[in-house]
């Protein structure tokens, strides 16, 4: 029997971009987790990728993660340049998540 949406738990999902194979997410996992840990979020599922910012959002992992969230669901980023190269494509993915008729009303 699936559960209702009052019975859902809300999950935490940790964005983590880097773009090189050099670069680590060792230093950033922690912070998240000891944010998490303070403000009592729970389990954190970290979504890892290594890629060059210039391919687009919706070639990525970050698409897939938007397009699951559901109202309650927290979306934590390092920064916001790990999420889009430019402003813009930034706006174009909280545009979209605004969008998603499981957190219109969030």
């Amino acid at each position: 029997m699936a559960k209702s949406k009052a019975e859902r738990k809300p999950k935490t999902v940790a964005y983590l971009r880097v773009s090189t194979i050099d670069q680590d997410t060792e230093k950033n996992k922690h912070e998240i987790l000891k944010l998490a840990n303070d403000k009592d979020f729970g389990k954190v599922v970290f979504v890892e990728e290594k890629v060059n910012g210039k391919k687009s959002w919706k070639e990525r992992k970050i698409k897939h993660v938007i397009d699951e969230l559901k109202e309650g669901d927290r979306l934590i980023v390092p920064e916001l340049s790990r999420l889009g190269r430019s402003m813009l494509e930034i706006m174009e993915m909280l545009s979209i998540a605004k969008d998603n008729p499981d957190l219109r009303n969030y």
